[in-house]
């Protein structure tokens, strides 16, 4: 990736964050995902309204966490993300009592001033990410979106893997995460997401990815491994994210 598993082009699709909080159980790899578009002409009063559906959540007990995100940089700039991470499936059969009440609440109250919307489910896959899961760490994600070819997710999965092990090795100190999209769009497709505290924390890590794989082999060697990251894949996009921290909703216990 560019940035953090290749110095070369983009990477990935992101449909989410992974779970950033201890769940009574051991905690699932699927999460939820919310795509909002707020109406272009009201993108306040589809702010101020999505704030109180907020505290609806908060003052009823949602039983699920949620973290909110607005797209900064990217081709859907302004498009909202929420998203709950750290399910199983059995938690969606669970929800569906809660989420009735507040597709009733939120319906009343933002759908007036929603474009569009849309949901979908992906998989968190921690066996190629080098993440701590603390989301509140971090303000900005860098996402990186890619289908990948038919028949290929196998190929690619074990390409990211080894590079994955090859980084741990190298003991290469920054953080990632990928997902699979499950539901809700193009399948297969899959994500790298690259946190930052801020803009500065975007710059290009030193040393690069690619360089700390090739200091334990060869630049030849390193290329290969890129290579075969790269070769399932069928188109790239990227954009930027910022959490929104007021929009945050913590499980009721």
């Amino acid at each position: 990736m560019t940035r953090i598993l290749s110095a070369v082009v983009t990477v990935l699709f992101v449909l989410g964050l992974p779970a950033a909080h201890a769940q009574p159980e051991e905690a699932g790899t699927l999460a939820k995902l919310w795509v909002i578009q707020p109406k272009a002409e009201m993108a306040e009063s589809f702010e101020a309204a999505f704030a109180k559906h907020v505290e609806w959540r908060r003052d009823n007990s949602d039983p699920w966490h949620w973290n909110v995100y607005v797209v900064v940089d990217g081709q859907n700039a302004g498009t909202y993300y929420a998203r709950s991470a750290g399910h199983h499936y059995r938690d969606f059969d669970h929800y569906i009592e809660f989420q009735q009440r507040a597709s009733d609440h939120w319906q009343k109250s933002v759908a007036k001033y929603v474009a569009k919307s849309g949901s979908m489910i992906s998989r968190e896959l921690p066996d190629m990410s080098q993440w701590e899961g603390n989301t509140s760490d971090y303000n900005l994600f860098w996402v990186y979106s890619s289908d990948i070819k038919p028949g290929q997710m196998q190929s690619w999965k074990e390409a990211a893997g080894m590079i994955t092990n090859e980084l741990a090795e190298a003991d290469w100190p920054y953080e990632w995460f990928f997902v699979e999209r499950l539901s809700g769009g193009t399948v297969p497709s899959v994500a790298l997401v690259i946190p930052a505290a801020n803009w500065a924390g975007m710059e290009d890590p030193d040393p690069s990815a690619f360089d700390a794989v090739a200091a334990r082999h060869d630049q030849a060697k390193a290329a290969k491994m890129w290579q075969d990251y790269y070769a399932p894949m069928k188109t790239t996009s990227s954009y930027v994210l910022r959490r929104i921290p007021d929009f945050e909703v913590k499980a009721a216990q």
